[in-house]
């Protein structure tokens, strides 16, 4: 989840503005990126679910995926010499983007298809999603402020410095989870059932649990992403403050963590689905907000109660997906936890491909200008005709920098504030519609998935009732005596076996 939460906020500009990538290629990335990640979810959910090993099932993988998100995640964050073709540079950030995906892939859908290993209690599913956020939220909030601190010039060796610190840490968290978890012992008798990969992913997608849990950790965190995303062009171009984004990332860290206790009890005196009513209400009133705002003050607010509904957005369909798996196992009599938990990955993974993928093809369609502070060379490196590019750049009201160009346009603006001013109208207005209603609409989207849905399911309600309601004063209850007498005499008639009898079981 490191990556997740500095990758969310940063890599997209990252790549904008410090690797000085066009943004139709930037988009590239995102998309094959994404479309290699949803295909090697499934795989490792299979592969997990058939790996037999003294250390069990899940835990080899994380003593594989550390060393491959570590090296790879450092690559990612590598910042190629300028006089490299654009097109070599794509490359290889796409190559090093889709190894820091295998190496997540390897660590995530093990750990959360131990999930549902780990408890059949529909509440302490709950506590345990609730937990996993508070470690998520405690790692995402020290991660953000110190990656901050570190990348305060957004120069490249400062992402490179912060990149090797948080992959070596990566590649340890996978080691010291390899080592604090111990895999309960599992009958393997459901494994041995000749069951080809392809019937196994036609059943999951076939069930309707399933699907709208999908659908609905589809849709949320693709507004999330979106808004995540594109908060830095927000505070860089709308607000005119990059330097707030240090302030705003770690409020939306904190709050959020501090709001999983609230949201676990919501949802054990209500339901999971009511939760993400209430959350994805406040969320999406958040989300409207963000079209309207011009202060800092504003947006601190915002940033305030978007991070209180964060954690729930995530939390409660990781919640519901162990209820679908059991409901799996008490359907079809086979344990199948790797392949729901890869295919239910698939739709984050989606949901970021997605937000990523149609932010970029929006600011290219809107006229977004790589900034020249950073990316050098001057407004004529901006497109291969250079008069044609200036031509429409002056067109779109565009102001070259005082402090890094000198004047090098000849109708420049000499106000200081020309390095926030540079952007189109229409860029401001993209970024406000991906920050605001783009993300509302999904999380509506979401909730309307979730209102069709199950709510806490009538076999779940049992297993709760038997697992966490026993009578104080239960006793063991005997057959009476006749009963046992008859099973007796039922047993002696049985004739004892000679050697000439043959047996089969």
């Amino acid at each position: 989840m490191i990556h997740s939460i500095i990758a969310g906020f940063y890599l997209n500009h990252f790549f904008l503005e410090t690797c000085c990538l066009d943004p139709g290629l930037v988009a590239t990335i995102h998309l094959v990126q994404g479309c290699f990640d949803a295909m090697n979810d499934p795989v490792m959910g299979y592969l997990s679910d058939r790996t037999r090993t003294c250390w069990g099932r899940r835990r080899p993988w994380l003593l594989g995926g550390g060393p491959i998100i570590g090296v790879s995640y450092i690559l990612l964050w590598n910042t190629l010499p300028q006089d490299v073709s654009m097109v070599w540079r794509t490359l290889y950030h796409m190559a090093a983007y889709m190894c820091v995906s295998v190496g997540i892939t390897m660590i995530i859908v093990p750990c959360g298809a131990l999930v549902s290993e780990l408890t059949t209690n529909y509440d302490e599913r709950t506590t345990v999603s609730a937990l996993r956020m508070i470690g998520v939220g405690i790692m995402g909030t020290g991660s953000a402020f110190v990656h901050s601190l570190i990348v305060s010039d957004r120069s490249p060796a400062q992402y490179r410095i912060s990149a090797l610190i948080f992959g070596t840490l990566m590649c340890c968290g996978a080691w010291v989870i390899f080592a604090g978890i111990r895999e309960q012992q599992q009958s393997f008798a459901s494994a041995e059932v000749p069951v080809h990969f392809f019937q196994d992913l036609r059943e999951i997608l076939c069930s309707r649990g399933f699907l709208f849990v999908s659908i609905i950790y589809l849709c949320g965190p693709t507004a999330v992403m979106l808004a995540q995303s594109n908060l830095f062009l927000f505070c860089k171009y709308v607000i005119r403050d990059p330097d707030l984004i240090q302030i705003a990332v770690p409020l939306v860290a904190v709050t959020g963590m501090g709001c999983v206790p609230f949201w676990m009890v919501v949802g054990h005196r209500t339901s999971k689905r009511t939760m993400y009513f209430c959350s994805g209400t406040m969320m999406a009133a958040s989300f409207l907000a963000m079209t309207f705002i011009e202060s800092k003050e504003a947006l601190l607010a915002v940033a305030t109660s978007f991070g209180c509904c964060l954690t729930a957005v995530y939390m409660v369909p990781w919640a519901m997906l162990p209820d679908v798996v059991e409901e799996d196992v008490r359907r079809t009599g086979r344990r199948r936890e790797g392949m729901f938990t890869s295919l239910f990955a698939v739709s984050l993974k989606l949901s970021s491909t997605l937000a990523l993928t149609m932010s970029n093809l929006i600011l290219k369609e809107a006229g977004y200008v790589a900034p020249v502070s950073t990316c050098g060379g001057g407004v004529a490196d901006m497109d291969t005709d250079s008069d044609a590019d200036l031509s429409r750049l002056k067109e779109a009201g565009y102001v070259a920098p005082v402090s890094t160009c000198g004047g090098g346009v000849a109708d420049m603006d000499t106000d200081s504030d020309a390095d926030l001013s540079r952007q189109p109208q229409a860029v401001l207005l993209g970024v406000r519609l991906l920050c605001g209603v783009i993300p509302a609409s999904l999380l509506f989207i979401a909730m309307a998935t979730a209102l069709f849905s199950k709510g806490r399911t009538h076999e779940a309600e049992n297993d709760t009732q038997t697992q966490t309601k026993a009578p104080e004063n239960a006793t063991l209850e005997i057959p009476e005596l006749p009963e046992v007498e008859k099973v007796i005499q039922d047993i002696q008639r049985i004739r004892k076996p000679t050697d000439t009898d043959t047996w089969s079981i």
